[in-house]
């Protein structure tokens, strides 16, 4: 019998796409302008500070005559210039768009030195040529390049295009800085005391609350007894009252000096009380005598 051989198959695994990044996904992309015919010009140095002149371009001999995309994309601007090209394996005659070259505009309201000028520029001497900076997409670098419209209200549509993508992304970040100041403001709302509710804070030592507690019985008896101040009650008859023996004499010197004021009834009465009621006199008698 032969034996039977088993053949393992190897199974290579799927190769894992990296997802790009967030910030590389485009979540909006709109289309602005489309102009079938333009004018790619290589600009030499500026020959004065007044600016670009599209007379020093050589403007008979364009470098490429392409179409232009001007399309809306997350945050940013593209000008994309295609070109056409035969086209590879095709019919004679066939041509395919390839593109030329790219415009990246990313705005910063913030930053005036990354303004649309910075990107795009008019030139001195016509309305219908700008020059344009570009970005080389193999080595990186950015480089300056003219283009024109053939037609004056081309060219006008690509300026209003430029106006529109600036206010539409001036409009969305003041949009997202006031949802920003009301969800901060929703949630310091959120903080405050609810109807109803009180805050109870504990001063350091704890004795602070008595403190106010009895300037505010104070204040309270001082009010109800309409802004006067009042004293003490007197204690009940029934109490006994303790006069100390070194006061009972000053008590015999107020009884009669309001006996020489005038006021001989209620006087006469209370040096009869302390007569009556001497008990300290044999005391004093006896220290006057000791003493003499």
């Amino acid at each position: 019998c032969k034996q039977k051989q088993h053949t393992h198959n190897t199974h290579t695994p799927p190769t894992h796409h990296t997802m790009p990044k967030k910030e590389d996904q485009v979540l909006m992309e709109q289309t602005l302008l489309k102009v079938d015919e333009i004018f790619v010009y290589r600009v030499p140095p500026m020959k004065s500070s007044g600016g670009h002149r599209a007379e020093d371009w050589n403007l008979p001999k364009p470098l490429a005559t392409c179409s232009l995309l001007v399309m809306r994309r997350n945050d940013a601007l593209v000008l994309n210039m295609m070109a056409e090209k035969p086209k590879e394996g095709g019919p004679k005659g066939a041509v395919e768009e390839h593109l030329f070259a790219q415009c990246n505009i990313e705005l910063d309201l913030d930053d005036e030195a990354k303004g649309l000028d910075h990107w795009v520029e008019t030139v001195a001497d016509s309305s219908r040529y700008f020059v344009i900076r570009i970005l080389d997409l193999k080595t990186g670098r950015e480089a300056q390049v003219g283009m024109g419209f053939r037609e004056r209200a081309d060219a006008t549509n690509f300026r209003m295009s430029l106006q529109e993508y600036e206010r539409a992304l001036t409009r969305e970040k003041k949009g997202e800085a006031a949802a920003k100041e009301r969800e901060l403001t929703s949630s310091l709302g959120k903080l405050g005391l609810k109807d109803g509710e009180k805050l109870n804070i504990k001063l350091p030592g704890g004795g602070g609350s008595k403190k106010r507690e009895k300037k505010g019985g104070l204040d309270s008896h001082f009010s109800q007894n309409n802004g006067v101040l009042l004293k003490k009650p007197p204690p009940p008859a029934d109490d006994e009252i303790t006069i100390a023996p070194e006061d009972f004499h000053i008590l015999r010197k107020d009884a009669r000096t309001k006996k020489r004021g005038g006021d001989e009834d209620n006087s006469e009465a209370a040096i009869g009380e302390l007569d009556d009621n001497d008990e300290w006199g044999e005391f004093e008698g006896g220290g006057g005598g000791g003493n003499n």
